[in-house]
This record gives structure tokens, sequence and C-alpha cells, in this order.
């Protein structure tokens, strides 16, 4: 890291690209990348190990919440998102890791969030889950390090999937488009919120 910033201060005002937050000088972005992989990649595991924990122990919970579908969820959890996470965190030990691990981070919330879409469709009635999928936002925003364009694209395809999936994904009960509307406002709104708040930290 005190490379880098010795880097910035010989240069004279970095320009960003406003939009990415990309710096425009290629250099400079390059050295970037790879100072904040280095900074990152601790972090990064212990988030996805604290991520496996968590989901993991939600899936306990699903017994008390949604017993008719206690044994569909175990499948989704223990058999589907969980091995992916701990396959991502093999994958970090990987030479070249570096040239991929943002994509890669991206794939992974986005699996983990639509373990809890499928859920959600499953058993509209569980409240629980809506809260599942506000952690998933939050910890893709703010918690596993990706950076703000990649961030924001993996929530709103987030948000996308849970749209979608709802046409998609047999229901127990009728759930109606109203629910999905309130559902998608809340949604749209967290984005928007987390958006604001990573953009600010990261320009920064």
């Amino acid at each position: 890291m005190i490379k880098f910033r010795s880097n910035i201060s010989e240069s004279q005002n970095p320009e960003l690209n406003l939009f990415t937050l990309n710096f425009s000088d290629q250099h400079l972005e390059k050295e970037f990348r790879k100072d904040n992989f280095n900074n990152s990649l601790i972090w990064l595991r212990i988030a996805v190990f604290t991520s496996i924990i968590l989901y993991a122990r939600f899936g306990f919970l699903d017994k008390r919440t949604s017993p008719d579908f206690e044994q569909e969820f175990y499948l989704i959890r223990f058999f589907i998102v969980i091995p992916a996470l701990f396959t991502f965190i093999g994958i970090t030990y990987l030479n070249g890791f570096i040239k991929f691990w943002q994509p890669l981070i991206s794939f992974t919330v986005i699996v983990a969030g639509t373990g809890i879409i499928y859920m959600l469709h499953r058993d509209p009635l569980n409240q629980y889950y809506y809260g599942g999928l506000f952690l998933i936002f939050m910890g893709a925003y703010f918690f596993i390090k990706l950076r703000f364009f990649i961030a924001s694209i993996s929530g709103l395809i987030l948000v996308a999937v849970y749209n979608i999936s709802y046409f998609i994904i047999p229901q127990s009960i009728d759930s109606s488009i109203e629910k999905l509307i309130v559902a998608d406002a809340f949604f749209i709104s967290s984005n928007i919120i987390c958006m604001i708040g990573l953009y600010g930290s990261q320009k920064y």
C-alpha cells in the first residue's frame, strides 16, 4: 500500500472515470488493482468463510421457519451454495486468481443470492428470507471486496433474477404481483443505498 500511495503523491490530480471509478492512467489503474488485490485477499477469504458459517447456520432454522421445505432448502444450502463457496475459497489459492477475482466473486454472490431467491419463491410466506436477501446485498457491496461497478451489476442482476424467477419457480401458494412489486421497491432501494455508500467510500 505504501508504494501505491507514494506513486499517487507523485501524480498531479490523477483522474478517475466517475462511472467505473477506474483511473484514467492505465499504469496507475494496474498498480492500484494489484495493490487492492494484495490488501483484500486475506479479508476476502475471511468474509467468504464467515458467509459459509452464516449460510449454514440459517439452514438449521429452516425446520422452524419452513418445515414443509426443510429438505429442499437443505439441498440448496448444503449441496449447491456452500460447496460453491468452498470451491471459491480453494480457487483463491491458485496462481492467476488475481486476473479474474472480481468476476468470480460476483458469480459467487449471484449463486448465493439465487439460493435465497429460490427459497423466497417456494415459500413466499416466510418473511425471514427477505432479510436474507438484504444480507446478500450488504455482503456484496461492503463485505467481500467487490469494486463499485461490478458490485452494482451483481446487485441489479439479483433483482432481475428475483423478478424473472417469479414466473419460473413453482410456488406453494399464489403470490400476487403486488407482493412482487412491494419487494422490488425494498430491494431496489437497498441497492441504491448500498451503491451510494460504496461509491463514496471507494472514490475516497
